[in-house]
């Protein structure tokens, strides 16, 4: 490539799965993703960087800081990728935010294959998830109506998140009340 306007094209290194190193854990009712890439035994880059970093190629190659450009093993990408979609606010410093309402990205996370730390408060609460998942939750006698297959759905599915303490409103325009 010819890049005349500007200084060459420079390919910093190419990051495999065991330079990722990584912690999920839980602190003041939010889990915390800490830790990055490392690049050497000098350079390292925290994965809030990565996730804040210009693409190319479909994620394969981030562009860092100095301009140079990072290629990433497939591995490293899908949990950027994971992280990028769970935490919008990317204002934040090297810990990168996750409610414990964004359940897929946690269950994704949490995948032995991705090699992160994870404390136990993480995955007990995923357990809980996953036993409210096949918990059944009848109707209180006093209501005295026939519901639907949907709205049954909803109230199964306000009924979950009630059990876990997150807050929901189901709405819509055709009679659910």
């Amino acid at each position: 490539i010819e890049w005349p306007e500007s200084s060459p094209l420079r390919l910093g290194g190419r990051v495999g799965s065991e330079a990722l190193h990584a912690r999920l854990r839980s602190t003041k009712g939010w889990y915390l993703v800490t830790g990055g890439v490392r690049l050497d035994d000098v350079t390292q880059i925290a994965l809030s960087e990565l996730v804040r970093a210009p693409t190319l190629a479909g994620g394969r190659f981030v562009r860092l800081p100095n301009g140079d450009y990072l290629e990433l093993e497939a591995r490293i990408r899908r949990v950027l990728s994971v992280l990028a979609t769970a935490n919008p606010d990317r204002r934040l410093g090297r810990a990168l935010r996750l409610h414990p309402a964004a359940i897929e990205p946690l269950e994704e996370l949490v995948k032995p294959e991705y090699g992160l730390d994870v404390e136990e408060d993480a995955r007990a609460w995923l357990a809980r998830v996953d036993e409210l998942a096949s918990s059944s939750f009848p109707v209180p006698p006093e209501l005295r109506a026939e519901l639907r297959p949907y709205q049954m759905d909803g109230y199964v599915w306000l009924c979950r998140l009630a059990a876990l303490g997150l807050g929901a409103c189901l709405a819509d325009d055709m009679g659910l009340g």
